[in-house]
Formats: structure tokens, sequence, C-alpha cells
């Protein structure tokens, strides 16, 4: 039911952003340099710095434990 209402309302270039900030934070809890991020993920530095800094404030609690 929550797909189906996610599928809804987005895009499919939505969804590709969306799914390219998980990753970006998936590689910024494993350690990896910003800029490192960036380049492979072909985003830009402030991107990847916008998740950097949701981390420092204590966003993304069950994505961290799932990956640590």
């Amino acid at each position: 039911m929550l797909e189906d209402f996610f599928l809804g309302i987005t895009t499919t270039r939505e969804r590709a952003e969306i799914m390219q900030r998980v990753e970006i934070i998936k590689r910024l809890l494993q350690g990896e340099p910003q800029i490192k991020i960036a380049k492979e993920l072909g985003v830009g530095v402030a991107t990847v710095t916008r998740g950097s800094k949701e981390l420092a404030q204590g966003r993304f609690k069950a994505l961290r434990e799932q990956l640590l």
C-alpha cells in the first residue's frame, strides 16, 4: 500500500534521486570521504554535505542501525 502511494506521487526521476541520496547516506555511514562520494555518484559536494549535516543532527537512525 505504501509502495503504491509512493509510486503514485513520484516520478521515475524523483525515485532515482531518492535512491541516490540513500546511497550517499550509506557511504557516509561507512566513512567514505565526501569528495569521493560526490565524484563516484556524479553529484555536487553540496548534496553530499547536506546528507552529512543531517547525520550530524542525528537523523537516519534506522538506516544507521541496519548498516552498522
